[in-house]
């Protein structure tokens, strides 16, 4: 969800191990009416920050404030109906590989639905029923995917129910979501990108770019995870897939920073990191290509010493890129330049703190 009308919107919770996904709705059931009511004040709020033209950077991350907000509006007022409804945890399995859960069933597990209505000046909490409600924020449709090039034939596609959920590798409030999965039966080490109702516009952007990625015949130094395919469920895309990349350092972050454990990586390593980094994108910068949220926390070090840029979605990580560069060849370099100034910094322990995330 970047752009457009908002007409209703669904917070997930997880009590004591039950799953709640509790609707509020610019339509509600009889009789209860949307006219002065408490849940259509905060639609019209969602639905204000909604029209943008999907290109504001600034204006999509108060949208996704605004969203957070609503979730924790919504928790406040329906947290004594969790506690009623389950009031002690849920069993849990005694055998570890039971839970293994397939994507299918991660996104669309069984839950309650309850959906919030004003009645008498109050909010009340009533039963729901809107199941294709919560496939909307999570499954972009093939029609979608069709304005980006991509269709069913174009593309390698994995049934949500066929691809294995594992670790989650990307943590925060407003992240993605990022797993370790596997093909069942077919692969492993590879790992899998979810859509989500905040970064739809991220997940496009991103696919785009793997498959102009695919098309290119790029040096074998251009390192950048091979893209496998999508993740699909029912008639839309609900992930995509591409390969793991085994580690040293998760993470160019700390040794950018100077705040890496333990004794910094050798110059000449991190000499030879800045120029793979800085010929990377200057070669994806020749075909058309820009990075969007470029931060050493989006570059890896494999097993063999050399560096990957991961993440093409576009994110908006401030520190690195100026507000008015996001999304640019400019604002591309403009952070290899910083991080190329952290790499190359003389601090071996508190030194260069150049960044913020």
């Amino acid at each position: 969800m970047s752009s457009g009308e908002i007409s209703a919107f669904v917070a997930n919770y997880r009590y004591n191990g039950q799953l709640f996904a509790v609707l509020i709705s610019d339509e509600p059931p009889e009789p209860y009416e949307l006219d002065d009511s408490i849940e259509g004040a905060w639609i019209e709020h969602l639905n204000d920050l909604s029209y943008h033209d999907g290109e504001d950077d600034a204006l999509h991350m108060k949208q996704i404030d605004g969203l957070v907000e609503a979730e924790r509006k919504i928790l406040d007022v329906v947290f004594p109906t969790l506690e009623k409804l389950a009031p002690v945890p849920l069993p849990t399995s005694p055998h570890p590989d039971s839970a293994t859960k397939t994507i299918e069933e991660y996104l669309f597990p069984t839950c309650v639905r309850l959906e919030l209505v004003t009645k008498d000046g109050m909010l009340k909490v009533i039963s729901g029923h809107h199941r294709e409600m919560e496939r909307a924020g999570c499954v972009i449709p093939w029609s979608e995917m069709g304005k980006i090039g991509v269709e069913p034939g174009s593309v390698d596609l994995f049934p949500a129910d066929h691809v294995l959920l594992g670790s989650r590798l990307v943590m925060g409030q407003h992240m993605r979501h990022v797993y370790d999965v596997t093909i069942s039966g077919v692969e492993k080490n590879l790992v899998g990108k979810l859509v989500s109702a905040l970064f739809h516009r991220a997940f496009l952007r991103e696919v785009e770019i793997y498959g102009k990625l695919k098309g290119l015949k790029l040096d074998p130094e251009i390192r950048i995870p091979e893209f496998k395919g999508l993740i699909t469920s029912g008639d839309g895309v609900v992930g995509l897939i591409v390969a793991k990349i085994p580690t040293q350092y998760p993470s160019l972050l700390p040794i950018v920073t100077d705040r890496l454990p333990g004794e910094r990586p050798e110059m000449v390593r991190r000499q030879r990191w800045a120029a793979q980094v800085e010929h990377t994108v200057t070669m994806l910068h020749q075909h058309g290509i820009v990075w969007g949220d470029a931060k050493p926390d989006n570059i890896v070090v494999d097993q063999d010493d050399n560096t990957w840029l991961l993440d093409f979605g576009g994110g908006i990580t401030e520190g690195w890129v100026e507000p008015s560069m996001f999304h640019t060849k400019e604002g591309d370099l403009h952070a290899v330049a910083k991080m190329k100034e952290g790499l190359l910094d003389q601090g071996t322990n508190g030194g260069n703190k150049t960044g913020t995330k």
